[in-house]
């Protein structure tokens, strides 16, 4: 298959169906492949040092979406200044920035307003695009707060969730809100943990669920801890095959006692490689132990 595009991607996004007619139903994550597809988009000869900044990339074009969806409202409901910031947000998802704070902690209040007095402890089960999607609609169902006497409007909701939002994130940035905790499994172990240097962190931690240098989290008491990231990012130019920069998140040993055991966490975690090379006559010479699997006689 050789798209019309140019490029083929992936980030757990929706595909065309191979069967004319024939729609793949399901529920799919939009949010990444809406920033490939800019980027892949532009009309230029792509470098393996392109690809390598892309996987660093922490702009957030859904979290854009989502606010141009109440772009009306942000205007109307949110103080002067900060609206102005919020409504130039460039999607930039670092740690200093207050519109995604915002616009993250907004995306929970909605959430939170819209569902948890029918849903009760399930209301946490929504997901935002659910939200987005009920926003962007004329339905006034879900909006009314059943606990209350009033009949709660679109409106309602939406001024309420933008002021608490807009509270909660007063003088604050996105890194005073999402962490990250790199941790070996034995690292809950209580004094063990703590003596073999099993885990970094937590740290403030850029980047969304819609960043291609993601961060998926989990929101808890106004907060956002990411707990699923890159897990190895590998870049290869065709023209060389055999040469290639790779990197995974912690180390090549779980063992802590072991010379590889987090030795590639600072490069992941500041967007660095290690050249690999995949000739076996290059990399044999270079090996320093071999493991040999041998069938149970």
């Amino acid at each position: 298959y050789n798209p019309p595009r140019g490029w083929l991607a992936t980030a757990n996004n929706k595909h065309q169906s191979p069967l004319e007619g024939v729609d793949i139903p399901g529920n799919y994550f939009a949010n990444r492949i809406m920033r490939i597809s800019d980027l892949l988009g532009q009309d230029k000869k792509f470098s393996a040092e392109d690809f390598e900044h892309m996987q660093q990339d922490r702009i957030d074009a859904s979290l854009i979406h989502f606010r141009d969806l109440l772009r009306e409202p942000l205007q109307k409901y949110l103080e002067t200044s900060f609206a102005g910031d919020v409504l130039a947000w460039d999607g930039s998802t670092g740690l200093d920035s207050r519109p995604t704070a915002f616009l993250k902690m907004l995306q929970q209040e909605l959430k939170t307003a819209i569902f948890k007095d029918e849903l009760g402890k399930i209301y946490k089960k929504v997901r935002i695009i659910w939200v987005e999607q009920l926003l962007a609609s004329d339905s006034e169902a879900w909006y009314d707060d059943v606990r209350t006497e009033k009949v709660e409007s679109r409106e309602d909701i939406l001024q309420a969730a933008i002021a608490a939002a807009e509270e909660k994130t007063q003088n604050k940035t996105w890194g005073d809100f999402q962490s990250f905790t790199m941790a070996h499994p034995l690292s809950v172990v209580p004094v063990i943990g703590d003596l073999l240097g099993l885990k970094n962190g937590p740290m403030p931690w850029p980047g969304t669920e819609g960043t291609i240098n993601v961060s998926f989290s989990l929101f808890a008491d106004d907060a956002f801890k990411s707990v699923v990231g890159p897990s190895w990012r590998f870049v290869v130019d065709f023209s060389r095959p055999l040469e290639g920069r790779m990197v995974i998140p912690a180390g090549n040993s779980g063992n802590p006692a072991g010379d590889h055991f987090m030795d590639f966490f600072e490069l992941w975690k500041n967007g660095r490689y290690w050249p690999v090379t995949l000739d076996e006559a290059v990399a044999r010479p270079r090996a320093t132990r071999l493991l040999k699997l041998k069938p149970q006689k």
